[in-house]
């Protein structure tokens, strides 16, 4: 693209021991570390997976998911799927879920198409996977509730 990144992106880079090869993985580099900033403030220890922590917040709402931004995000390719990353990683700082970077860093560093396919899958996967647990958890606790409502109108 021609521009030069700032000294900090590389002094960054260089003290964890990261090489950039290319200007694919510069872009790879810097969407990570953009991201990591703008969802800092909601960070906190261990946090779950990227797909685990979107799906299971997805699962205490009723009505509007992340579901298709999400599914979006992982079909882009280039810049696209870097303007979708960035919106998405906003999204969530917006409503406050922390998550690891792990699985969004190997999606962004993916050296060809088909490891970005199988990293795109396992997000999808576990996602889904977090949504249904995180929703018939939320079902059984309801239906307790409501037990317990009954018993105490008796």
């Amino acid at each position: 693209t021609g521009r030069v990144l700032p000294g900090a992106f590389w002094k960054l880079l260089v003290s964890q021991e990261i090489f950039p090869e290319g200007e694919g993985e510069t872009r790879a580099w810097e969407a990570i570390l953009q991201g990591m900033a703008l969802s800092a403030d909601v960070s906190s220890g261990e946090a779950p997976s990227f797909a685990r922590a979107l799906g299971t917040a997805d699962a205490a709402l009723v009505g509007t998911t992340s579901e298709d931004r999400l599914i979006r995000m992982l079909q882009a390719q280039g810049e696209r799927f870097y303007d979708l990353l960035r919106g998405m990683v906003r999204f969530c700082a917006s409503r406050g879920i922390s998550f690891s970077w792990g699985d969004l860093a190997r999606l962004c560093l993916a050296q060809n198409s088909e490891q970005r396919r199988k990293t795109c899958e396992h997000l999808a996967q576990d996602y889904y996977l977090a949504r249904f647990r995180a929703q018939a958890v939320a079902e059984k606790q309801q239906s307790q509730t409501n037990h317990e409502e009954e018993n105490i109108d008796e």
